[in-house]
């Protein structure tokens, strides 16, 4: 089976602050990207990164 993805996407993002004590406020932002564009991951103290296509994910969630 041979599927397409569309053209563009609509992301939904949002980021919060970890660094600092105390609650950090979480704001949520929607972009129009490219179907091929990638998500680049690297966890801290590592050198390895993961990448992933935006078409090929339905939903990311990371936390600290």
């Amino acid at each position: 089976m041979l599927g397409f993805a569309p053209s563009r996407l609509q992301v939904r993002y949002s980021y919060r602050d970890y660094r600092s004590e105390g609650r950090s406020g979480s704001e949520s932002k929607e972009m129009t990207v490219r179907s091929s564009t990638e998500v680049l991951f690297q966890p801290r103290d590592s050198t390895k990164i993961k990448k992933f296509k935006l078409s090929s994910l339905l939903s990311i969630s990371l936390s600290a």
